[in-house]
């Protein structure tokens, strides 16, 4: 056999593996779990009245249910709305640039934290109507995504137009009270709560900023520490 036909056979090989690692990635045990969270947490839209759905209620937090906090982020009220919110979670989340699986759920807990943190400060109906869907997690990723741009150099234009599409997006919502796509939920979203969004997107700046800022010191700590 040929040195060029051995090439050839390499290049192949190699590039197989990489689809492969790639494949799998997409199965690895965040997105596991993200994706069974948003069957179980969902299970109402299969079959109506077996069992309350898990959304952010003050009264029933207040009563002892701690957990609502932490799963109501996955619950929506129909299926357009499951897949409007999940899919753009799962694209977004999924196409991060780090695939450290700490570093991906550090930005979407801090997402998370400042979504909800907005919403239970800005927004009354928080009270009477509760919380549920995952955009505002969502938008946060979409503003980690365009950083992660930018920082690479390589396509740093394109972060930009992203950060503020998306900055501008949850700043006209804020401010208006209304979705700048509203024509596009056909009242299958319920009443959307506004101040999530910029509470995401907000928690996504954070976070990835931390993360930035954290690496090198974690870099100099490893340096130092003698053999």
């Amino acid at each position: 056999m040929s040195a060029n036909s051995l090439t050839l056979d390499y290049d192949r090989n190699s590039n197989t593996d990489i689809e492969q690692q790639s494949f799998w990635r997409r199965f690895s045990p965040d997105i596991i779990f993200f994706s069974g969270l948003l069957i179980l947490c969902n299970l109402h839209l299969i079959t109506p009245g077996l069992m309350p759905p898990p959304l952010f209620d003050s009264d029933a937090f207040v009563a002892g249910k701690w957990w609502l906090i932490l799963t109501y982020s996955f619950v929506h009220i129909s299926w357009y709305h499951l897949l409007l919110d999940a899919g753009a979670f799962l694209l977004l989340y999924t196409g991060l640039e780090t695939k450290r699986i700490s570093k991906r759920l550090f930005y979407v807990a801090g997402c998370g934290v400042c979504s909800f943190g907005a919403t239970f400060l800005f927004e009354p109906k928080i009270h009477i109507l509760g919380l549920c869907g995952i955009s505002g997690i969502a938008h946060g990723l979409m503003a980690v995504t365009a950083l992660e741009m930018i920082t690479d150099r390589t396509y740093a234009k394109q972060g930009w137009f992203c950060l503020f599409i998306v900055g501008f997006k949850s700043l006209y919502e804020i401010i208006t009270g209304k979705m700048l796509f509203d024509f596009l939920l056909f009242g299958m979203c319920g009443t959307p709560l506004t101040a999530s969004h910029i509470g995401g997107v907000i928690g996504g700046i954070i976070s990835f900023s931390l993360a930035v800022w954290l690496k090198p010191v974690s870099c100099c700590s490893q340096a130092q520490t003698p053999n």
